[in-house]
C-alpha cells in the first residue's frame, strides 16, 4: 500500500449520523473511535450504512455520491452513506449481526443456550445480511471504478460477506478486513 493509493473505509456505522434539522452527531462506538485517527491523517472515502431516516435523506440529497461532512469536534471526512431497504437492514442488524454474530463471537452462547437457526434466521441472512453487504459492496465498487491500486479496509462482523463480493468483481484490490471483537475458537 503506497501513501497515494486511494483508500476506502467501509463499515456499518459511519463517522457521523444525522438527526432532525441536519443535526450532525459523531458516530458512536469503538469502531468509529478507532478509525477516526486513520481518517484524520489520510484522505479517505468512508462508506457506511445510512442508519437513521435523516441519514437516508442525506444519501438521497447527494444522489448516493460521497460528500464532505464536518463533525461537531471539527474533523472533516468524505462520506458515502448507503441506504438499504428498511426491512433488509432490520433483518441484517436486529436478527443476524447483533443478536446472533455478536453473541457467538463473545462466547455468550453455550450448549444449553444455543441459537435456533430456523427459516426466520435463514431468510434474515439471505434477504437482510446479504442484501446490506451487497448494497455496501456496490457502493465501494462505484468508488474504486477505474482506480489503479485501490485499498479497501472493511471493518467488523457486520460485513463478513462483503470482501468476497469485492474480490470477485475486482481481484486487484488490496483488501483488509479487521474484526473489532473477539475471534471465536474453532469449536464455537
Amino acid at each position: 500500500m503506497v501513501e497515494g493509493d486511494p483508500l476506502v473505509l467501509v463499515s456499518n456505522r459511519g463517522p457521523v449520523t444525522y438527526g432532525p434539522g441536519d443535526e450532525v452527531r459523531r458516530g458512536t462506538g469503538g469502531l468509529v473511535t478507532a478509525l477516526i485517527g486513520l481518517a484524520r491523517h489520510r484522505e479517505v472515502t468512508w462508506v457506511a450504512s445510512a442508519m437513521t431516516d435523516e441519514d437516508v435523506l442525506m444519501a438521497e440529497r447527494h444522489g448516493g455520491r460521497p460528500f464532505p461532512v464536518q463533525t461537531p469536534d471539527g474533523d472533516e471526512y468524505r462520506v458515502k452513506l448507503v441506504a438499504s431497504d428498511a426491512e433488509a437492514y432490520d433483518r441484517f442488524y436486529n436478527i443476524i449481526a447483533n443478536p446472533m454474530l455478536w453473541f457467538i463471537q463473545h462466547y455468550l452462547w453455550d450448549l444449553s443456550n444455543a441459537p435456533a437457526i430456523r427459516r426466520h434466521e435463514t431468510e434474515a441472512f439471505e434477504f437482510g445480511y446479504n442484501v446490506v453487504n451487497e448494497d455496501l459492496a456496490r457502493a465501494v465498487l462505484e468508488e474504486i471504478e477505474g482506480v489503479s491500486n485501490p485499498v479497501v479496509m472493511v471493518h467488523d462482523y457486520h460485513l463478513y460477506t462483503l470482501p468476497g463480493l469485492i474480490r470477485r468483481a475486482r481481484p486487484d484490490v488490496f483488501l483488509h478486513h479487521f474484526i473489532h471483537i473477539p475471534w471465536t475458537q474453532p469449536d464455537a
